[in-house]
């Protein structure tokens, strides 16, 4: 009996083979082959994944609306979680893919409204570009921008990207971001890339989830960026 239904397959000039699959009440998102979003309306489908761990929100209590700026939008797996769990939410969502958006439209209901506005543009170029004029904006910065299995934000032992983030945080603000470990043995690498992101953050947090997929994930969440000069 099959258990799997193909809702889409295409190909972008940018993000290569793309495909929608509804399986056992799960639809997904692969682009090159890779699993990029999930949704279900069974919660217990999100444990221990990725997802679940890039939208537990490290603020648990607040009154006041929190400005969120989201790098990659993929099926719009974590905005929707967001959505669930917490009402005061206003969203900026940067997404290189146009075909992307549209099939979080159409397969995965993300949508623009009054609380979240998705640009068609290169992360790295708005960030360049709007770090002044956005200073001091957003609450939380999610950087989940990937090509197939490759991460696409250009801030990895890059001190002026790390800088433009900082800037666009609050005094209080927090990234939350995800490294892919391929390695067998990644615990030098972690501790190195957590190393170098305590140059710009106070507070460092690291959430490892295995055996969901091939590789690795590590979510990180750094919190208090240090405003330097």
């Amino acid at each position: 009996m099959q258990t799997s239904n193909i809702l889409h397959e295409d190909h972008s000039d940018i993000s290569g083979r793309i495909k929608v699959i509804e399986e056992k009440g799960i639809r997904q998102l692969f682009v090159d082959d890779v699993k990029q979003s999930i949704w279900s309306e069974n919660p217990k489908d999100f444990q221990k994944t990725y997802w679940q761990a890039m939208a537990i929100l490290p603020i648990e209590d607040f009154e006041k609306p929190l400005n969120i700026l989201m790098c990659g939008l993929g099926g719009g797996t974590i905005i929707k979680l967001l959505k669930q769990k917490y009402k005061n939410l206003n969203f900026t969502i940067l997404e290189l893919d146009p075909m992307i958006i549209d099939i979080a439209a159409k397969f995965f209901d993300i949508h623009e409204d009054q609380n979240l506005k998705i640009i068609n543009t290169d992360a790295n170029h708005w960030i360049q570009e709007n770090s002044d004029n956005y200073k001091n904006n957003f609450d939380l910065i999610y950087l989940d921008a990937f090509l197939a299995d490759n991460f696409k934000i250009n801030y990895q032992k890059n001190h002026d990207m790390m800088l433009l983030l900082c800037n666009l945080l609050k005094d209080d603000g927090i990234l939350i971001t995800n490294q892919i470990i391929y390695s067998d043995d990644y615990e030098k690498e972690i501790q190195e890339h957590t190393l170098y992101i305590s140059n710009y953050f106070s507070e460092i947090f690291t959430n490892i989830i295995s055996k969901y997929s091939p590789a690795d994930n590590v979510v990180i969440k750094a919190v208090y960026p240090i405003k330097q000069k």
